[in-house]
């Protein structure tokens, strides 16, 4: 096996990190140092989220993660759409914490939201969307997704997909 040493030489503004190996061939490569100002927002192109809304509709130890992951990214409207509730083997995968344990994963996630972000606009539904709910149920929820600028379907349900594909077929287009 060869041994690899790593110098790493100041000049001025650039840096160049020197690699050698056993054979005494030497490789240089030249690296700059980026400062970015506190300033400088972290958030990738906030401008193009930036009021666009998101549906969610399965808020376990996916859809949680998810809308955790675009909440940070700058997103602050959310329909979430889940009639689950949070049990204690749910934790070690799911976004929320043990206090969640008991409650709705909607109202749990919308909470979950606002403790990362501060004030958002989350529209909660306790609904099992393609599952026994009222016609007027479904028909509700699939109206508040068609709002929607994308819809994220984290159920792994087939007949819940549907409905999803056909709001999006009709509005996301």
């Amino acid at each position: 096996s060869e041994d690899l040493d790593l110098v790493v030489v100041k000049d001025g503004e650039a840096s160049y990190f020197w690699t050698y190996c056993a054979e005494g061939i030497r490789q240089v490569l030249l690296a700059h140092t980026l400062i970015v100002p506190e300033s400088v927002s972290r958030i990738p192109n906030g401008d193009v989220i930036e009021g666009k809304c998101i549906g969610i509709v399965g808020c376990g130890s996916l859809g949680s993660k998810i809308a955790a992951m675009l909440v940070r990214s700058g997103v602050r409207r959310f329909i979430l759409v889940d009639d689950d509730v949070l049990l204690p083997g749910n934790l070690e995968r799911n976004e929320l914490g043990g206090t969640a344990v008991g409650v709705h994963k909607v109202e749990a996630l919308s909470a979950r939201l606002s403790d990362i972000a501060g004030e958002l606009d989350v529209t909660a539904r306790c609904v099992a969307l393609g599952g026994q709910e009222s016609a007027d149920s479904t028909q509700s929820v699939m109206l508040a997704l068609s709002g929607c600028d994308a819809i994220v379907d984290a159920t792994a349900d087939p007949q819940c997909f549907n409905f999803c594909a056909a709001v999006a077929r009709t509005t996301l287009t």
